[in-house]
């Protein structure tokens, strides 16, 4: 059985193909990507603006967003349980049965299965 984290190396993971039949897999890469975006704009736009239009000093418009940084923070990781979740789900095994089925259909290099 190979890992998750070290299927393919040197090469693509999940082919493109494969991502675009995956239709939540791509809408939720879209979700993310726009969750990303607003947040930049946040972190990076919203002190320009208060510098710019408010009046405030760099230090106090930075500042400003403090609350917003630590509730990120703080509810990004739940718990140490959590997070301890999510990284055992890079060591998971992966079936050889699905590098085999992949390659048949084309979707990943021969090359691509288990180490």
């Amino acid at each position: 059985m190979a890992t998750a984290g070290g299927v393919g190396a040197g090469e693509p993971g999940v082919a493109a193909r494969l991502r675009a039949r995956i239709r939540p897999f791509v809408l939720g890469n879209l979700g993310t990507w726009l969750v990303c975006i607003g947040m930049f704009s946040a972190m990076m736009f919203v002190p320009l603006e208060l510098q710019y239009v408010g009046g405030y000093t760099e230090l106090a418009a930075t500042n400003a967003l403090l609350p917003l940084t630590v509730t990120a923070i703080v509810v990004g990781a739940r718990s140490a349980a959590e997070v301890t979740q999510d990284a055992s789900y890079l060591t998971a095994a992966v079936p050889d049965e699905l590098f085999a089925e992949l390659a048949a259909e084309g979707l990943i290099p021969g090359s691509a299965g288990p180490s």
